[in-house]
């Protein structure tokens, strides 16, 4: 048996599993209700076709949700003693013991984990959450424990919409140019009851006049539009067809916390993307998805605003089962990004990229700016998974392959491209007006706890007009910058890099 970026791989094992043939659990001796979900097998995506994944490319995975309202421990039983079991984030494995029931998990504040048994036993994500109290409102849209086919909710000035524990709600949210909203509670808005091209998603923003570019493939969990003053707070959000949650379009004073994205196994299902919008904070955060978890992204689809600044993320904990844990990329608009950092997070499973930031297209004036990452574990046993692209139907993974080296920092301006929909991106023939600056990129304090792979930066430029430029390292292992193009000065610990 050999463990590899957090994944247990074994041809076969010996499994000791209660008579029931799975796992329960306890905190403080009140049972804990747990729910199913459906994550990746495999780092295999694709570019949309029309098609879905197909379930034989996916595994089933466990949700253990309950309030912390003093310290206290989580028996898990029905884990045998030789079943391996590794806690995530490795920093916190001191708070799992083994007892003669199965394992006992101590909890003395909020938080998010994650037990990985390998192949053996589905994983167990555990969400500790703050508890959750509030008294109802007349002009409430209220869910109780249950099951709820909602379809599209769209709350208006002023609404909250309240999601109780124990509800589970089949439907779309979409604030549509709304302030003053709140989406709280602790219960689960799940998506799998709608396609990427749902036709309920897209009757809806025909009704709001939002433009046909907006309708193809129309459909998230949650979607802040244009919008200001929002807090979405304590939701599960599961099995989305597309991006899971996304603020979008000029909105601005955006509070996510304490929001847990799992269950995300279709193409292209992304954590949190913050679009084109400013004043945004996602704390306290879990995001297990299978493409990007965090991204930040300029002007796309209906182009409101084009700039994206003042989004701070921090205290999340993030499982990339393909793409980047953290992405920031420009679409073919003068986009404008600042002032945006990545703080106090772990990075619990990581692909061969985790950082990604790159004018993807290219416009007459992109800029990139005061971009900081600080305190970041990234939790690693072995050499990162590369991650696979799915280029037909019939197309079968090809099995694991690893990196030798971890591109902590994949930093670039590639050559100007057109974006013809659908991630369908043509290089321009004539690139001559194109400008594109990223500066000021700054990389503080990487912890990791378990294996330290070899670490490189890419830094690239293609044409004229591009540059990049004030890229620093601090406290960070070792890190082999390659460069090429229009690389301006770069520090490691102190020292210039030549």
């Amino acid at each position: 048996m050999r463990m590899l970026c957090g994944t247990i791989l074994a041809a076969t094992m010996a499994v000791s599993i209660s008579a029931h043939g799975g796992i329960s659990a306890t905190y403080n001796e009140r049972m804990v209700a747990l729910e199913d979900c459906r994550i990746s097998a495999m780092p295999f995506n694709r570019v949309w076709t029309g098609k879905q994944r197909t379930l034989d490319q996916t595994r089933l995975a466990k949700i253990a949700s309950f309030d912390l309202r003093e310290p206290g421990v989580l028996e898990i039983a029905g884990v045998g003693a030789d079943l391996p079991a590794r806690l995530y984030p490795f920093s916190e494995s001191n708070r799992l013991v083994r007892t003669e029931r199965g394992l006992a998990l101590k909890l003395d504040r909020p938080s998010q984990y994650v037990l990985d048994f390998g192949a053996a036993l589905p994983p167990l994500h555990v969400f500790a959450d703050k508890p959750f109290n509030i008294e109802r409102r007349s002009d409430d849209i209220w869910y109780g424990p249950g099951e709820h086919h909602a379809g599209i909710i769209s709350p208006t000035n002023g609404q909250r919409v309240v999601i109780e524990r124990g509800a589970v709600v089949h439907g779309e949210l979409f604030l549509c140019g709304v302030t003053n909203v709140a989406v709280v509670g602790r219960g689960i808005l799940d998506c799998s009851t709608f396609e990427r091209a749902d036709a309920r998603a897209q009757e809806f923003r025909k009704s709001h006049g939002l433009p046909p570019v907006d309708t193809e493939f129309a459909c998230h969990s949650c979607v802040v539009y244009a919008s200001e003053n929002v807090l979405i707070e304590g939701i599960v959000i599961r099995d989305t067809p597309f991006w899971s949650l996304i603020v979008r379009s000029g909105s601005r004073h955006v509070t996510i916390d304490g929001v847990k994205v799992v269950g995300q196994w279709r193409y292209n299902s992304d954590g949190i993307d913050i679009s084109a919008s400013s004043d945004v904070k996602v704390k306290d955060c879990f995001v297990r998805s299978f493409d990007d978890c965090l991204v930040v992204l300029g002007a796309y689809l209906d182009t409101r605003s084009y700039v994206a600044e003042d989004i701070t993320f921090e205290d999340c904990r993030l499982w990339c089962d393909w793409g980047a844990s953290f992405k920031l990329w420009s679409p073919p608009y003068a986009n404008k990004f600042r002032n945006i950092e990545v703080r106090d997070c772990a990075f619990l499973n990581v692909m061969s990229e985790p950082v990604q930031i790159s004018d993807t297209c290219g416009s007459a004036d992109t800029r990139i700016e005061d971009i900081r990452f600080s305190n970041i574990e990234i939790d690693m046993d072995g050499l990162p998974l590369n991650y696979a692209i799915q280029k037909t139907d019939d197309m079968r993974y090809p099995g694991d392959s690893f990196a030798k080296e971890l591109t902590l920092a994949y930093i670039v301006c590639p050559h100007p491209r057109e974006d013809h929909g659908n991630q369908n991106f043509v290089e321009v023939a004539d690139p001559s007006g194109y400008r594109s600056l990223i500066r000021a990129v700054v990389f503080e304090n990487f912890a990791f706890p378990g294996f330290t792979p070899p670490l490189v930066a890419e830094l690239f430029t293609t044409v004229p007009g591009q540059e990049v430029r004030d890229i620093e390292f601090r406290s960070v292992p070792p890190v082999n910058v390659r460069r090429r193009g229009n690389i301006g000065s770069v520090k490691a610990n102190g020292k210039e890099v030549k």
